[in-house]
C-alpha cells in the first residue's frame, strides 16, 4: 500500500527524506580527512568549511608533507557570516590538535584555554598551533578543532616524510 494512501501528507514526507537524511549527517566534525589546497596569496595549504548558522572556518597549514623534525604550523580563522549572533565557546590559545603525530612546541603561549560568549556577525576569531613534528614515517589524520561548542572540526590527512 503505497505511504501517500496511509498518510495524506505522505507524497510531502517522502520528498523531504533526502533533506532529513541530509541534515542528519551534518555534525559539527568532520569525520572523513579533506584535501586542503595550496593557496599561493596565503602561502599555505588552505581548507574551508561553512556550517548552517554561519560560522565559517578556515583552516591553514604551512606543509601538508613535512619530515619527521620539521615544524608544522597551523591557523584557523572563524569568521561570523549570519545575521544572529551565536553562543560558542573557543579556544582562546592553541588549538586543540588530535592526531598519532606529536607535536612539541618550543614554548607555551598562554595559560588561557578557552572563552565563551556570543559571537556577533562579522567577528574573527583566529587561533595558532603546531609545532615541530614528531612521528614515523607515514599518513596520518590530523583533527583540528578551533570551537568546542558548538563543537567542530576539520580533519586531514598529513603525509610525514623519511
Amino acid at each position: 500500500m503505497p505511504l501517500s494512501r496511509v498518510f495524506p501528507s505522505g507524497r510531502c514526507l517522502l520528498g523531504l527524506l533526502p533533506l532529513v537524511l541530509a541534515a542528519c549527517t551534518l555534525t559539527g566534525s568532520d569525520p572523513a580527512p579533506e584535501t586542503p589546497v595550496f593557496d599561493p596569496v596565503a602561502g599555505a595549504y588552505r581548507l574551508d568549511r561553512a556550517w548552517p548558522d554561519g560560522l565559517h572556518q578556515t583552516l591553514y597549514l604551512s606543509t601538508m608533507e613535512p619530515a619527521n623534525g620539521d615544524t608544522l604550523l597551523i591557523r584557523s580563522v572563524v569568521t561570523h557570516r549570519g545575521t544572529e549572533p551565536v553562543e560558542a565557546t573557543w579556544r582562546v590559545c592553541g588549538l586543540e590538535l588530535t592526531s598519532e603525530i606529536r607535536f612539541e612546541q618550543a614554548f607555551i603561549l598562554c595559560a588561557a584555554y578557552s572563552a565563551t560568549g556570543p559571537i556577533a556577525p562579522g567577528d574573527t576569531l583566529v587561533a595558532v598551533d603546531g609545532g615541530r613534528i614528531q612521528a614515523s614515517p607515514g599518513t596520518y589524520p590530523l583533527t583540528v578543532q578551533h570551537l568546542l561548542r558548538p563543537p567542530r572540526s576539520l580533519t586531514v590527512e598529513v603525509q610525514v616524510r623519511p
